[in-house]
């Protein structure tokens, strides 16, 4: 039940209009537009945002870190050779079938200062008939990378199938 006033008061200059309403209690007012309830709320709302956000910023940070170092890995020369050898061998075509794919991960290290450096490296190829892991192993010296080893171990871990057939010194 609503009760309201109307008063019309007219003055010379203006004319003013006013209305009277007298509170009901069929229509409470909402909880949440009081000012004590929104000062209770912001923290509730910030603090997660600020964890949800700092938490995204550190977890995109290790993975673009992570990403860059596995591009810079892959785009190696080691890498390249290795997996250049492991494609164009006759007997590993034989053992893992066509085609002979790498995989994404890269394991090992690449060590470089001016024109010298090290590598270690191993990383997963796989075809149709299987699997195996090919391992790089060089240094380089004055530009050039000669190699200790390139070799694939297959799923089984018994069989090793060199690599190293023809020149190992790759010129830059």
């Amino acid at each position: 039940m609503s009760h309201s006033l109307t008063i019309l008061a007219v003055n010379a200059s203006e004319s003013v209009f006013m209305s009277f309403v007298h509170p009901t209690f069929d229509q409470p007012e909402p909880f949440a537009s009081t000012p004590i309830r929104r000062k209770r709320i912001w923290p509730w709302v910030v603090i997660p945002l600020g964890c949800f956000s700092v938490l995204l910023i550190c977890c995109g940070g290790f993975t673009l870190i992570g990403v860059g170092v596995l591009s810079a890995l892959k785009s190696s020369e080691p890498y390249r050779v290795g997996l250049e050898r492991a494609q164009s061998n006759e007997q590993l075509k034989e053992a893992l079938g066509e085609p002979i794919d790498a995989s994404f991960s890269v394991q090992g290290s690449i060590n470089l200062k001016n024109n010298d450096g090290e590598a270690d490296i191993t990383f997963p190829v796989s075809g149709p008939k299987g699997a195996g892991q090919v391992h790089v192993q060089g240094t380089k010296t004055n530009g050039v990378w000669s190699y200790e080893e390139i070799s694939v171990t297959l799923e089984d871990g018994a069989t090793v199938i060199d690599l190293s057939d023809g020149p190992l010194a790759v010129p830059k």
